[in-house]
């Protein structure tokens, strides 16, 4: 069943909407490129330019995945996480959660928002003095560009809050890790923070390109600012759901500890001569199965969570690889 609430939000389900947010930049800085050669005989940053193209198209990819992604397993997660409830109430916490996550005047608005205030960097940085047409364009490329950042950036940030609070819901056991309230959270913030972590990456890079607009060795704290914020949004969801893995394993603990002890005590109050082989295999066995519980991790250490992890510092990383490595290399050479 589709959910009408989600469905009627026409960002989603009209591709006329984003041809407009991936062709409007695309005019605006062609604009920009040819009135600037036409001006001064010379481009100072197309490369700049081309970056932030690919990275606004990116990053209209990842938010459409994403939603889609959400939208086909939202009523499931809810339905697994709200057993004994009404159908209906599961549903209507399914609407609730795409309403506010996917709200399109508040995304509009906090798209606008963001959106101008990066479009007047080029003013606050001093580009372009003397030429008010190529500073318009720039600041309307800008614009045009972080719109769809400050738009993606209300969704992620409100998925961000709620996914803490749905981490308290969550069904956990300590041998029943993979479920479908925790794929669905897991899923999520995998893709958030690769598709985050790669569009900030590619914009940075295009800043390194951009002559116009210097930002010298700001660059560094840029990237790992990025970095830090990536890997939280993806390891702070976390939190609510290993806290919970933790009180599971610590009463599991606490119930072979009880165990143990009480077959010791009864160990102890017999005689030599009635104590037998299979009472020192019970005690064995205890005592082994509460080394297993013990040795399970809480924190997630498969290889698609160190993968994510590396990745996500590596993509953080390229702009300062580019911009330094060429100085480096020279260095030594």
């Amino acid at each position: 069943m589709k959910n009408k609430i989600f469905y009627n939000n026409f960002f989603f389900d009209r591709k006329s909407i984003h041809l407009i947010l991936i062709i409007a930049p695309i005019i605006v800085g062609l604009s920009y490129i040819f009135l600037q050669w036409f001006f001064t005989k010379n481009i100072k940053d197309s490369t700049f330019i081309i970056l932030l193209f690919c990275a606004n198209a990116f990053l209209l990819w990842g938010l459409l995945n994403i939603g889609k992604y959400v939208l086909k397993n939202s009523f499931e997660f809810f339905k697994f996480i709200l057993i004994g409830k009404e159908i209906k109430e599961k549903r209507n916490m399914s609407d609730r959660f795409l309403k506010e996550i996917f709200n399109l005047k508040l995304m509009c608005i906090s798209g606008v928002i963001y959106g101008s205030l990066i479009g007047l960097a080029p003013k606050v940085l001093g580009s372009w003095e003397g030429n008010k047409i190529l500073l318009i364009l720039l600041s309307i490329f800008l614009f045009s560009i972080n719109f769809i950042t400050g738009f993606s950036l209300y969704s992620l940030i409100t998925y961000f809050v709620y996914s803490i609070r749905l981490g308290r819901l969550v069904k956990v056991g300590l041998w029943y890790r993979e479920n479908i309230s925790i794929i669905f959270l897991r899923n999520i913030a995998y893709e958030v923070a690769i598709i985050g972590s790669i569009y900030i990456s590619v914009c940075i890079t295009s800043i390194i390109f951009a002559k116009v607009l210097p930002m010298g060795k700001l660059i560094i704290g840029y990237c790992s600012f990025s970095a830090i914020i990536m890997i939280s949004m993806f390891l702070i969801p976390e939190i609510p759901i290993r806290k919970k893995l933790f009180l599971e394993k610590k009463k599991a603990l606490d119930e072979m500890n009880y165990r143990i002890q009480k077959e010791h005590n009864s160990f102890l109050d017999k005689n030599i001569e009635e104590i037998n082989i299979i009472e020192f295999e019970k005690i064995d066995k205890l005592i082994l199965y509460k080394k297993r519980i013990n040795s399970l991790n809480i924190w997630p250490t498969n290889f698609k969570t160190i993968r994510t992890t590396i990745g996500i510092i590596i993509i953080s990383i390229i702009p300062v690889g580019i911009q330094y490595l060429p100085e480096w290399i020279k260095s030594i050479m």
